[in-house]
């Protein structure tokens, strides 16, 4: 699955798809995380 990271509206929030936290997520993957993370402030994982 693709990695998505999209704004909640006008909040310091993103959701973030694509992430399968039972399984190794790849460095590229963790890179843009980091980043949303800098980003954003507070990330949603849906599960």
């Amino acid at each position: 699955m693709t990695l998505k990271i999209e704004k909640l509206g006008n909040t310091f929030f993103a959701v973030v798809n694509g992430v399968d936290a039972r399984e190794p997520t790849a460095p590229e993957d963790v890179s843009a995380i980091i980043d949303a993370i800098d980003d954003y402030g507070v990330l949603l994982f849906p599960g």
